[in-house]
């Protein structure tokens, strides 16, 4: 049986805005419990949009989903809906010339491109400027000046969509509000709700994904 945890991200209203799909490997998981990032990701992707069906878990709304950097390359985001898929880039992506134009390619699709966790690392110009959504851990930008710092250097590559993550009270709330933030996600909101299906055959998958690419 595949599991799939789901985390509201909300707007200024506290408005469902979309989900990010997370791991984990049984009912009885609370966090990311997965020895190979790529591995997991799969088996995401596979009970998400296969074993259970993404609209019962999102119901039309659109599906975060980290990619480590060996996905990318292989193009295994274009196997689902730009309309449905968000990419989210983990912090583990190098700016390596292939991962930058595995991410070209889904810019040029249309796909929404979003860095997790994102603290300013260096040589990451390009990747910044694809990017349309940057997530920044509330938790770990403790000092608020710091934060603001941050948040400058990011409005210099352009229109940006900033999203909160770990906002666990009100009052985070209304801080990254007044900061410029316009999507939060956290335990204030929500605590990730797990899913669970049937895994498909291996012969039922490989037609699942088959129809996809023709689509």
């Amino acid at each position: 049986m595949g599991c799939v945890a789901c985390q509201p991200i909300l707007d200024t209203k506290k408005n469902v805005f979309s989900y990010e799909l997370l791991y984990r490997s049984s009912l009885d998981s609370e966090k990311y419990d997965a020895t190979d990032g790529s591995a997991a990701t799969r088996e995401l992707l596979s009970t998400a949009f296969g074993d259970i069906g993404i609209q019962k878990i999102t119901g039309g709304k659109r599906a975060f989903v980290n990619f480590p950097a060996p996905l990318l390359v292989e193009d295994i985001p274009m196997l689902y809906s730009k309309n449905i898929l968000v990419v989210e880039v983990l912090e583990s992506v190098e700016p390596a010339e292939e991962n930058i134009e595995a991410l070209r390619k889904l810019k040029k699709q249309g796909y929404l491109l979003a860095l997790d966790d994102f603290t300013f690392p260096s040589g990451y110009d390009e990747i910044i400027r694809m990017a349309d959504i940057i997530k920044v851990d509330f938790v770990q930008y403790r000092d608020r000046r710091e934060m603001q710092r941050l948040l400058n250097r990011i409005r210099r590559f352009g229109d940006k969509v900033l999203l909160a993550e770990k906002v666990e009270t009100e009052e985070e709330f209304e801080l990254a509000r007044r900061m410029g933030f316009s999507l939060f996600q956290g335990f204030f909101f929500s605590r990730p709700k797990l899913h669970s299906g049937l895994h498909l055959s291996p012969m039922e998958l490989s037609r699942l994904q088959l129809l996809r690419c023709l689509s």
